[in-house]
């Protein structure tokens, strides 16, 4: 069952980061079943740039769920030339939650963090880059 497309849920954000790799010339790919990353995005131009996305909405659990997403993803990461990141709304919550990853990690296994505000426009943090 496909979550809500409003902003701060799951959807949204699944929506609005399917929406910007499409315009950058990906073609995009959603989960089928709970054993999939819930986006695949693929460069038309260059399959070798093919990102493995893990999303997750705004809700009561915050903490939760960002460990969940981390964890999913990293159950995820099989190829070290793939990209691979978490994709969340860009509360002040979740921000500061993204934060708490410390830089040498993210650096380390190679994690982007993507956040979606309101209008649904999408900001990408490479691993190198401080949030």
């Amino acid at each position: 069952m496909k979550k809500p497309s409003v902003y701060p849920n799951e959807g949204f954000v699944v929506d609005s980061v399917a929406d910007y790799f499409s315009s950058h010339g990906y073609r995009t790919v959603f989960a089928q079943n709970t054993f999939e990353p819930d986006l695949i995005a693929v460069n038309e131009k260059d399959r070798s740039d093919y990102w493995t996305i893990e999303a997750k909405g705004h809700t009561a659990s915050i903490t939760t769920d960002h460990n969940t997403a981390l964890g999913q993803i990293l159950k995820r990461m099989n190829d070290s030339n793939r990209k691979y990141a978490i994709a969340v709304p860009q509360t002040p919550q979740m921000v500061k939650e993204c934060r708490k990853v410390p830089q040498w990690l993210k650096q380390s296994i190679g994690l982007h963090v993507i956040f979606v505000d309101e209008e649904g426009q999408v900001s990408i943090y490479a691993p190198n880059e401080q949030i």
